[in-house]
């Protein structure tokens, strides 16, 4: 089963989509939760436990990802490694892929959403490089490289790398002056390919060279210059082989001969041809004598020949190669300077430019640490200050590093002199507090300095041995105070002031003080009673009087109405009434309405003892009236006890009706009875409406 098909699809991909897992999953949780429930009062619930389940899916769904993902890459890698090596000899090649992540992961996801790799194939006569291979980590979808192309070693002039945090760039550059970058962070995976492709590279530059010195001896004969013998020797000494055959054979036997297997260098550790005279890795000379750092003199000749200086190594050369084999370097320049010291490759421009980045960065280190030495533990703000004057005056990222370390440090010391100066001026007013703690004999100290009595003075205050009281204000004071200010003028108010002013008789001033407060809550309760009242209601009591006084046409009704009248426009003037005349007003009306037309009507139609018809229809009217205006609308009343009486009225109204064709006065009379009733009703109702109010205020 491969690593596709061995992963969880439905899991790789909540891990892959963090939003809309949790918004799912608690949209999916909080529907069937309702659906389940149907409580309005358990939605919170839901959806936490919504908001649980989403998060503990998406974690299940990143624990498959992050424990899969590395197979699925290397799988990758492996592939882009097989494609960029097809149609090379790999058992002499070496294969290394520069991989780099992109993209942002969701939480707690630890590959990247995409993966490139490039994929370097190093052989012993170029360098196949295969870019452009792509893997989409959350699609679990491959692309192939788009460009695959092969540098041969004389085209390249110099490998470098370049480092930044944890991101290292390789770069080859051609003899057409063009720059090959390719980045990754595997560090040792960068280092890897630069060590095998410059060592490619000295490997097939040392073999030229001897290949070139090898026809410069064999040009000596024609020159008359060299026996046979020695055109023999220089001829084995500069390509590397032996003579196989006799010594009649000569060079020619020399030259066909097979190579014999390569040795070990005892200073590197590279295998190199037998019969060189140094290491073409390391630059060591005699590379298979220990301890030994001259060259084999095979040939005889101690001349100064071309061959000679480009196979002997120079000092820096060696020193460098030295330096960086021992050295774990952590700058960029250093291990920069270094390689292009030991690259026989590097040319001119390459030396001068590492070694000026050398100086510049040695000068800049050199600066720096002459202008951070002024700054040690006691150090003041003005000392920081100058060192950061100097830093601006510098060039370079060690600079630009460190300033911000200085300001860092200016601040704090700012702030360090400024709780200086706090403490000092804290340590003053305890001074002063203990002074006069210790002077009024509260206190004794035995500690001399500010810190230790402040410390003996708040375990004395957490023992309560020393209470901290206000100052006390007289109450004779305050009623001076008042009555120049308020200047009361009721009689108990006058008597209230004048007895605080002078309480020479402590069971008068308790008299006037008890009959305040009563005044004061006798004042509080008509406030209450007065703020139930609304102009809203008053409103409504003058509307429906207006309606009724309307339907007879009386003198007595019409004197009413003008009443009605006045008390509206009086109502229409918010300016010229309080809330004392607002409760008059509703109090007046209420009268009018409950009382006086009731008994008016009643006793307009007493009149006619024999219009008993119109009796009976006044009192079914107040009854429907009664029903209409308290029982249906006010669903806060109790209306147990009305509706009781109400059922009386509506007996005694249908007795009435029995009796009014046969005994019309008793007729009369109940209906008489049941108005009666119904005025009793209507008081209670409106009895009944100040305790719903005052519920209806207390919630």
């Amino acid at each position: 089963m491969t690593a596709e098909e061995d992963v969880n699809g439905i899991a790789w991909w909540i891990g892959w989509n963090f939003w809309i897992t949790i918004i799912g999953i608690t949209l999916i949780v909080a529907t069937i939760g309702f659906m389940v429930v149907d409580q309005a009062g358990q939605i919170g619930i839901i959806t936490f436990f919504g908001l649980l389940a989403g998060f503990g899916i998406y974690f299940w769904g990143t624990r498959v990802v992050n424990a899969n993902y590395e197979e699925l890459l290397n799988r990758f890698v492996s592939q882009a490694e097989r494609s960029a090596a097809r149609g090379i000899d790999v058992a002499e090649a070496g294969t290394y892929s520069l991989t780099r992540g992109n993209g942002k992961s969701p939480p707690f996801v630890k590959p990247s959403r995409t993966y490139r790799t490039t994929t370097l194939v190093v052989t012993g006569t170029s360098v196949n490089i295969n870019q452009g291979a792509k893997y989409n980590m959350a699609s679990r979808e491959a692309g192939s490289g788009g460009t695959n192309r092969e540098l041969f070693y004389d085209q390249i002039t110099a490998v470098d790398s370049h480092q930044d945090g944890n991101y290292s760039t390789l770069e080859i550059r051609t003899a057409g002056g063009e720059s090959i970058e390719v980045g990754s962070g595997a560090t040792e995976t960068v280092d890897a390919a630069i060590s095998a492709v410059r060592k490619r590279l000295r490997d097939v530059k040392s073999g030229r060279n001897m290949s070139m010195g090898q026809r410069t001896t064999q040009q000596q004969p024609q020159d008359g210059s060299s026996t046979e013998g020695q055109s023999t020797a220089g001829t084995e000494a500069s390509t590397g082989t032996r003579s196989s055959g006799s010594d009649s054979e000569g060079g020619t036997a020399g030259a066909e001969s097979e190579p014999e297997p390569k040795r070990e260098c005892l200073s590197c550790g590279d295998r190199i041809a037998p019969d060189v005279d140094f290491c073409p890795s390391c630059g060591a000379g005699s590379p298979f004598e220990p301890g030994t750092e001259t060259q084999s003199a095979e040939t005889g000749e101690s001349s100064d020949t071309e061959e000679e200086r480009d196979s002997s190594p120079p000092v820096v050369a060696e020193a460098a190669g030295s330096v960086e084999r021992r050295t774990e370097f952590d700058s960029s320049t250093a291990r920069k300077l270094c390689r292009v010291l030991t690259d026989e490759s590097a040319d001119e421009d390459e030396v001068r430019s590492a070694i000026s980045e050398a100086v510049e960065r040695l000068e800049t280190g050199a600066a720096v640490s002459e202008a951070v030495k002024p700054a040690d533990r006691r150090s003041t703000v003005e000392v920081y200050e100058n060192i950061k004057r100097d830093l601006d005056r510098q060039q370079g990222r060690l600079p630009s590093a460190i300033e911000p370390l200085v300001d860092r440090l200016i601040r704090t010391n700012r702030k360090l002199e400024q709780q200086e100066d706090d403490r000092e001026a804290v340590i003053g007013e305890a001074e002063t507090v203990c002074e006069a703690a210790a002077r009024s004999g509260s206190v004794s100290f035995e500690s001399r300095d500010a810190e230790g009595r402040l410390s003996e003075l708040a375990t004395a205050l957490q023992r309560e041995d020393v209470v901290v009281t206000e100052p006390s204000t007289p109450i004779e004071s305050i009623a001076e105070t008042i009555d120049r200010q308020a200047r009361p003028s009721s009689g108990l108010s006058r008597e209230l002031i004048d007895g605080l002013r002078s309480p020479d008789d402590e069971s008068e001033l308790e008299a006037t003080i008890r009959e305040s407060v009563e005044v004061l809550d006798e004042y509080a309760e008509t406030r209450e009673m007065l703020s139930e009242i609304g102009p809203d209601d008053v409103q409504r009591r003058l509307d429906s009087l207006d309606r009724e006084l309307t339907t007879q046409d009386t003198p007595v009704y019409s004197h009413l109405a003008d009443r009605v009248r006045e008390l509206e426009a009086l109502l229409n003037d918010p300016e010229s009434i309080d809330d004392i005349q607002l409760y008059a007003i509703y109090q007046e009306i209420s009268y009018y309405d409950r009382t006086l037309i009731p008994r008016l009507s009643r006793s307009l139609s007493g009149g006619e003892s024999d219009d008993v018809d119109e009796l009976l229809s006044t009192v079914r009217g107040r009854i429907e009236d009664i029903r209409s205006e308290f029982v249906s609308v006010r669903p806060d009343h109790n209306h147990s006890i009305p509706k009781h009486f109400l059922a009386l009225a509506e007996e005694l109204s249908a007795d009435a009706e029995q009796e009014l064709t046969t005994r019309p006065q008793r007729a009369a009379g109940v209906l008489l009875a049941a108005d009666a009733v119904l005025d009793h009703v209507e008081e209670l109702y409106e009895r009944n409406e100040y305790s719903v109010m005052l519920r209806r205020l207390r919630g």
